[in-house]
């Protein structure tokens, strides 16, 4: 019952196919309340599902697109990832490095580009709910939305491009502000 109320919550019942395609995910979901939620994204990101303001609308691949869907969270995680362009792929690797939250003028260091770009980069990730927005002490700064979308993205860096990406990112910590003296110890023994 409470699988159901979050399909609901996330796709609004507005047609019969509606109501039967949130039957189908609430069965392949199994009462994971992430897992469900990465199923509505991927099929709202693969044109499954369409929202119209204040209708739903399942398209024909919808169906097509619940039997692919991969048998685990991480599998899922990783398809949403795959399904994005290179660019966005790229900084949300960088993004992942950097760990579960971050200011964005840190993740600017490891960046290929200025920080108008990073910031829109980090707003489309945002919207695809890859990340959400988060103030990291007094300034800008995003976090993951789960834990598990960090890990998944983290483990598609090779390990030499690890090592790379954590090495600029201690650099660039000792030559800022972006940690309290404190903290600031932690996270240079962590990426080094």
């Amino acid at each position: 019952d409470e699988s159901r109320l979050l399909v609901n919550q996330l796709v609004r019942q507005t047609s019969p196919e509606i109501e039967e395609l949130n039957e189908v995910i609430v069965a392949r979901a199994e009462g994971n309340p992430f897992y469900t939620e990465e199923i509505v994204r991927m099929l709202m990101d693969k044109g499954g599902i369409i929202d119209q303001g204040d209708e739903w609308i399942a398209t024909p691949r919808a169906k097509d697109l619940l039997r692919t869907v991969p048998g685990t969270l991480r599998g899922l995680i990783l398809a949403r990832f795959d399904q994005l362009p290179p660019y966005l792929r790229r900084t949300l690797q960088q993004a992942a490095v950097l760990g579960r939250s971050f200011p964005a003028r840190l993740l600017e260091k490891l960046h290929d580009g200025d920080m108008d770009a990073l910031l829109a980069q980090l707003t489309q990730l945002t919207d695809r709910q890859f990340l959400q927005e988060d103030s990291h002490l007094s300034e800008r700064g995003f976090s993951f939305r789960h834990t598990l979308i960090q890990e998944a993205v983290y483990s598609t860096l090779l390990k030499r491009e690890r090592r790379r990406l954590h090495g600029l990112v201690a650099e660039a910590i000792k030559d800022t502000d972006f940690w309290l003296p404190e903290a600031q110890a932690e996270a240079l023994a962590y990426h080094y």
